[in-house]
């Protein structure tokens, strides 16, 4: 039964390859191949397509957004230090910046 079944199968996949036809392509494909093939490209078309395939956008905006975090905490941490702590003691820090001196000149 198994061997009947199987040569049933066989002869099934071996009528269906007699049924395809040849793969027509549409008009003019060639004409537009040829033409692809000779158009020149500039280097911004061709840096354009480089960098727009997903393999190589995705890894340059995540390391953008890197260099931008690690640029942002490295330079919160620089102003936070930015002040020695013996220019706070000695008052430097604290001007009293009064608007009293200032005077208006007119012309």
């Amino acid at each position: 039964m198994d061997e009947l079944n199987i040569n049933r199968l066989i002869d099934d996949a071996l009528d269906s390859v007699s049924a395809i036809e040849r793969a027509n392509p549409k008009p003019f494909l060639y004409t537009r191949v040829m033409a692809r093939m000779a158009e020149k490209r500039s280097f911004w078309s061709k840096a354009a397509m480089f960098f727009s395939k997903p393999q190589i956008a995705l890894p340059a905006i995540a390391l953008l957004v890197i260099i931008n975090i690690s640029a942002m905490l490295w330079s919160s941490k620089e102003q936070q230090s930015t002040i020695p702590a013996s220019t706070i003691e000695s008052g430097y820090a604290t001007m009293n910046y009064s608007f009293d001196n200032m005077t208006t000149e007119k012309k």
